[in-house]
């Protein structure tokens, strides 16, 4: 009796496709998701992913040395360091400066800037003293976290290998003042680590590949800034904003598609044949769903902003944040409505939806974005991230919350979230489209 109860179990089991995929498939795929995500990858890359960091560089001292270290930085297998940008002409770009950097690093074109500030010379001279001051600042942006610790390991394996000879005269001048002169034969070696700099670059460039020295980051005179800190916004905040975006149209695919799956309802009990039999047509009973879920979608999002700011800070009550929200917002719940609809026009059950929305929202999320930032993913997985629509609607989030330009209007910094927008547009129509198609099989009955 006890077989017979199983066989029968295993042959429902094995008819519901939907239970098949959510207790064999889907784990596979959430696996090889992460797994692709933070498995360890040799050759010392800044992040999970295998493209290279891209840094802006600023040469401020404009000496051979600060020169040299630059050269090095660019040898660099696993860095693109770029250090000018196309001001309208772009047959002759321009050299960055310290502000356009600063520009660039905000609006997301780099995570980072080095910026080689004057008298680079003096101030590693001064690197054991109480009052040095700061021979390199780092631009960075608080969005990639790995990025910051990987050009700080670089530049001290650099700053050491190039100028081994004033970290010495450093140290032994240090050592003078505290009373304990140095030896001939310790200004000796200094004399020599003086010949090797000058006359051995090449070897410099090659021990700065190996980006060790990390226990001497204490040592190095290297000044950091937050390109989006300010006296009311943090560091902080902006993970915060990164968060409620995420998160919000995670959850609102959920909820609206839940709420698509009225008519799989209407269905079973009868109200749609009766609906139907009225002036009604079937796309007009679409678009009056799909128009209320989109108002209840919008709402969600907001609503969610709007406790980010009160309980964690989160900026909000700007022109930027509140007008830009509102219509990322608006395009993003009228596409999660679309695409509620699009699934419920293919269930056959509520039951059906459940699980079927399940597989595909989660499989969105963590491709899009939602679950794990896009800095952490690999470049495969960042470059599929785009081609979904919740991927979309987070860089147009952060876009508005994040990589603007306070220094321009709001209609400014609103234009790169044109394209944004239009992408989902195309996939509100897609799912709208798709939607119709399918949902003919109750027209026809």
């Amino acid at each position: 009796m006890i077989r017979q109860v199983m066989r029968l179990a295993w042959l429902n089991f094995r008819r519901d496709r939907v239970a098949l995929m959510l207790s064999f498939a889907l784990p596979i795929v959430f696996f090889s998701i992460f797994a692709s995500i933070f498995a360890p990858r040799s050759g010392g890359e800044h992040q999970a992913g295998s493209s290279k960091l891209r840094i802006i560089a600023v040469d401020e001292d404009h000496s051979k040395l600060s020169q040299r270290l630059l050269r090095q930085l660019a040898t660099i297998s696993d860095v693109e360091l770029v250090t000018e940008f196309k001001n309208g002409d772009q047959a002759n770009p321009s050299p960055h400066d310290r502000q356009t950097a600063w520009q660039a690093v905000r609006q997301g074109q780099a995570p980072i800037a080095i910026v080689v500030l004057p008298h680079f010379r003096e101030a590693l001279s001064s690197i054991f003293s109480p009052d040095k001051q700061a021979a390199v600042e780092l631009l960075f942006d608080p969005s990639d976290p790995m990025a910051l610790p990987a050009v700080q390991g670089m530049l001290q394996a650099s700053i050491f290998q190039l100028a081994p000879e004033l970290l010495a005269d450093a140290g032994f001048r240090t050592m003078g003042e505290m009373g304990a002169p140095a030896t001939p034969e310790q200004l000796q070696m200094l004399e020599k680590l003086r010949r090797m700099s000058e006359d051995d670059e090449s070897s410099s460039r090659a021990g700065a590949e190996s980006g060790e020295a990390n226990a001497l980051k204490p040592f190095l005179p290297i000044k950091t800034t937050d390109v989006h800190a300010s006296p009311t916004r943090s560091s902080g905040s902006n993970t915060v904003a990164y968060y409620a975006a995420g998160i919000s149209v995670m959850f609102l695919l959920f909820s609206l598609t839940s709420a698509a799956g009225s008519i799989l309802e209407e269905d079973e009990f009868g109200t749609l044949d009766r609906l139907l039999c009225t002036r009604l047509t079937m796309r007009q009973l679409l678009l009056g769903k799909g128009c209320f879920y989109a108002a209840i979608g919008w709402l969600q999002i907001m609503v969610m902003f709007v406790w980010a700011n009160l309980a964690f800070n989160m900026p909000f009550w700007t022109p930027l944040t509140v007008f830009g929200s509102s219509l990322v917002a608006l395009f993003t719940s009228a596409t999660a409505a679309a695409f509620g609809l699009f699934l419920a026009s293919i269930s056959r059950t509520r039951a059906q939806l459940s699980g079927l929305s399940t597989i595909i929202i989660l499989t969105l999320s963590a491709i899009g974005g939602s679950m794990v930032p896009k800095m952490f993913m690999p470049p495969l997985m960042q470059t599929l991230g785009k081609f979904t629509f919740n991927g979309q609607a987070l860089d147009a989030f952060l876009q508005v919350f994040w990589h603007f330009d306070p220094s321009m209007t709001t209609w400014q910094n609103l234009l790169p979230v044109l394209p944004h927008l239009a992408a989902l547009v195309i996939f509100c129509t897609v799912f709208l489209l798709l939607a119709l198609r399918f949902a003919r099989r109750w027209e026809s009955l």
